[in-house]
C-alpha cells in the first residue's frame, strides 16, 4: 500500500459522528476523509498536506484542500482564512508530529482557534518500542523509508514525552489506545525483557507497556 492511502481505524475511532469542522495535517491522498465522510456526511473537512501528488488525490474528498507544511506560517495563515473565524472541532495528526521541527509550537498555535468542545487526535510513533531496543542492543540504529526510524523523522518520543508535549503546548491528554504490531514476536521479546524490570526499578507491567506498543493513539482537549 502507498504510503499516503493507508487509513488507520483507531485514529477513526476517536473522531465523533457529528464533528462540525475536522482539520486534518498530513491527511496524506484523504483516504480518512473519504472513509470518515460515510459516518458524517455533513462534515467540513479540511486537509493540508505537504506532498503535492498526494494533496492532488485528496483534493476531491476535501471541502478545502491547502499544499504545503503546516510549520510555514503563510501555510497556517491560508488555514485560517479559509476557515473564516470557524472554530475546529478536531484537529488530525495522523503520524505527522514526529516529522515537525517544532511540533510544540503547531499545538500551541492550533490551541488557539480550537472550539471550546475540541480536541485533538493524534497517532504517535513509540521509540522506546522493543525493535528498537534490540536493535541498540545489536549497536544499530538505521533510519528507513518507513517505520519507526522513518528518515524524515525529525523527533522521536515515548508514551512520558508525548504527554510532556501536549501539556506543555497547553493541552491535557484524555485518552490513550496502544497500537502493538507483530504480537506474536513481541510477546517473545517480553518473556526476555521484563525479567530486567526489577533491576532498573520497574515492574514487568511498565517494563511490558513502555516496549510492547508501536504506536499511541492519544486525544487530548485544551486547557
Amino acid at each position: 500500500m502507498n504510503y499516503y492511502e493507508g487509513v488507520n481505524v483507531d485514529v477513526l475511532s476517536m473522531l465523533p459522528k457529528e464533528a462540525r469542522t475536522v482539520v486534518e495535517i498530513g491527511c496524506g491522498a484523504g483516504r480518512l476523509t473519504e472513509v470518515y465522510r460515510a459516518i458524517n456526511p455533513t462534515v467540513r473537512y479540511l486537509g493540508v498536506e505537504i506532498s503535492t501528488e498526494a494533496a492532488q488525490q485528496a483534493a476531491t474528498q476535501m471541502d478545502d484542500m491547502i499544499i504545503g507544511n503546516i510549520e510555514d506560517t503563510d501555510v497556517f495563515s491560508e488555514l485560517e482564512d479559509i476557515l473564516g473565524g470557524s472554530e475546529i472541532d478536531v484537529l488530525v495528526f495522523s503520524d505527522v508530529l514526529e516529522h515537525l521541527l517544532n511540533p510544540w509550537d503547531i499545538l500551541a498555535k492550533f490551541r488557539q482557534i480550537m472550539s471550546p468542545d475540541g480536541y485533538c487526535v493524534a497517532c504517535i510513533p513509540n521509540i522506546s518500542n522493543w525493535t528498537i531496543l534490540a536493535g541498540l542492543i545489536h549497536g544499530e540504529w538505521n533510519y528507513a523509508d518507513y517505520g519507526l526510524l522513518d528518515k524524515t523523522h525529525l523527533r522521536f518520543f515515548t508514551k512520558k514525552t508525548m504527554i510532556e508535549l501536549f501539556e506543555q503546548a497547553g493541552w491535557q491528554i484524555e485518552a490513550f489506545t496502544p497500537r502493538i504490531f507483530a504480537p506474536r514476536e513481541t510477546e517473545q521479546a517480553m518473556s526476555v525483557f521484563t525479567s530486567l524490570a526489577s533491576p532498573f526499578g520497574l515492574t514487568p507491567e511498565q517494563v511490558s507497556e513502555n516496549l510492547t506498543v508501536f504506536q499511541w493513539v492519544i486525544r487530548a482537549r485544551c486547557v
